[in-house]
C-alpha cells in the first residue's frame, strides 16, 4: 500500500525537491479525512505597511489517499491591512482546490486567488496562471494550530 502511494505521488509530479543537504522535504498533509491546515504571514502592500494574512483550509470531505473528495473543501482568509491609524480587517470565505503544486481559492463573493505550495510547506502568492508576480513578501508560513 505504501509503495502504491509513493508511486502515485511520483507519477503526479508532486515529489518535493530535496533541501540543500540532499534530504527529501515533505509537502503539507493535504490528504486527510478532517481537520484544518493554516498559514500566516505579512504580505506586501502598495499603499499600507503590509497585509497581515491568515489562511485556514478545512479538509472535511477529502479522500485520505487521493487528496480529493465529493464535497468541495472550504477556506477562510483573514486579512488586516496594517496602517499607522490602525488596520482594516477583511474576511473572505470560499472553496479551495489543489491542482498539483497550485492551490486555488475561489471566493464565495467571486474572484480567485492562487498560491504555489513550496517544498518547505510555505505558500507563495501567484497570479491567475500560477506565475510568480513581481515584488517581495509574498510568502505565508505554515502554522501548527488554527487560531482565532
Amino acid at each position: 500500500m505504501l509503495l502504491l502511494a509513493t508511486l502515485a505521488v511520483v507519477a503526479c509530479g508532486e515529489m518535493p525537491a530535496p533541501d540543500k543537504q540532499g534530504r527529501a522535504q515533505s509537502l503539507p498533509p493535504f490528504a486527510g479525512s478532517a481537520g484544518q491546515l493554516a498559514w500566516e504571514g505579512v504580505l506586501a502592500c502598495a499603499d499600507c505597511e503590509g497585509i497581515e494574512t491568515r489562511l485556514v483550509l478545512d479538509r472535511e470531505g477529502i479522500d485520505p489517499i487521493l487528496g480529493s473528495g465529493n464535497a468541495q473543501p472550504r477556506y477562510e482568509l483573514l486579512e488586516t491591512f496594517l496602517a499607522n491609524d490602525g488596520g482594516e480587517r477583511y474576511r473572505e470565505q470560499g472553496q479551495w482546490q489543489r491542482e498539483g503544486r497550485l492551490l486555488r481559492l475561489q471566493a464565495d463573493a467571486g474572484g480567485e486567488r492562487v498560491f504555489a505550495i513550496e517544498p518547505d510547506g510555505r505558500l507563495s502568492l501567484r497570479d491567475g496562471n500560477g506565475g510568480e508576480p513581481a515584488g517581495a513578501a509574498r510568502l505565508l508560513a505554515p502554522v501548527t494550530a488554527p487560531g482565532p
